[in-house]
């Protein structure tokens, strides 16, 4: 197989790509599909009701819902997804590298920056 067939499409019911984890193909939809984003706003309305009912029933519980969603959503699903998904699937460096951007932006900078001058001397 040749490494740089990894980025192309599959085609469903072709062999998977032996250096992907698989979530490429699963998951594409179009961006800037309204229903998809009606969905996504749905469902993070959810997420935001439910940790709003867990701190309190106080109506200004619910902005600070949003506020604990807003600071801690990327490094739960980092969690999920290296700590439960991963055992049984593997995930992409690509998406692990995304979530630790998303986390912490100036770490990944530094890290670039040291693989960089690395590079550089090399």
């Amino acid at each position: 197989m040749n490494p740089n067939q990894h980025y192309q499409p599959h085609a469903p019911g072709s062999p998977r790509c032996v250096f992907c984890s698989g979530f490429e193909e699963k998951i594409e939809p179009e961006r800037n599909f309204p229903p998809l984003e009606d969905l996504a706003a749905m469902e993070k309305h959810d997420i935001i009701m439910e940790i709003s009912s867990a701190i309190g029933d106080e109506p200004e519980m619910i902005s600070v819902a949003e506020n604990i969603f807003q600071r801690i959503r990327y490094r739960v699903t980092e969690f999920v997804l290296k700590r439960e998904y991963n055992r049984h699937d593997g995930i992409s460096v690509q998406l692990a590298l995304w979530l630790e951007k998303k986390q912490n932006p100036e770490s990944l900078e530094k890290l670039n920056n040291i693989i960089n001058n690395y590079l550089e001397k090399h």
